[in-house]
């Protein structure tokens, strides 16, 4: 006995239904790659200002990580975010302080068409004897995706 729907479902109805499913599929796939974050990281250390070129293949040693600050040193906690591409991207956070109180931000980037090997978005916080010791929080995301959330520690 042989099964056939072709008298049931007219072929050119199911060319047109694949075409549609392949269309959508294809219009709502981005044709760019997705955030391209390489590396999330805190430092505290200070770099030049404006856009500077580095012969090195490796922000953190220029920009080491740092996991616990000192509120009596001061200075200033950093978020750096590496990415590995030159697009635009946008940034939204959310501290979560040690006593529970959550600050926002959002920020962007522009894309950079000489973009070589590495670039990075840094957002700070002053450092000072006011902040309360203990652990903190940053839940991170990047073009609408959740990047992750990392912590670090204040003496």
């Amino acid at each position: 006995m042989r099964c056939s729907h072709s008298r049931l479902i007219p072929r050119g109805l199911v060319w047109s239904w694949v075409f549609i499913v392949l269309s959508v599929g294809c219009t709502s796939t981005t044709s760019r790659p997705t955030a391209g974050v390489s590396d999330v990281y805190f430092t505290n250390a200070e770099s030049g200002p404006g856009t500077q070129r580095y012969a090195t293949g490796n922000i953190r040693q220029i920009l080491p990580e740092v996991r616990v600050f000192d509120r009596a040193r001061g200075g200033k906690v950093k978020l750096v975010i590496v990415f590995a591409d030159g697009y635009a991207h946008e940034m939204y956070l959310a501290l979560i302080t040690a006593s529970g109180n959550r600050r926002t931000a959002t920020w962007s980037v522009s894309s950079k068409p000489d973009f070589y090997q590495w670039r990075t978005s840094i957002y700070q916080w002053p450092l000072n004897a006011n902040w309360i010791a203990g652990r903190y929080e940053v839940e991170l995301t990047v073009d609408g995706v959740s990047a992750g959330t990392y912590a670090f520690d204040v003496k």
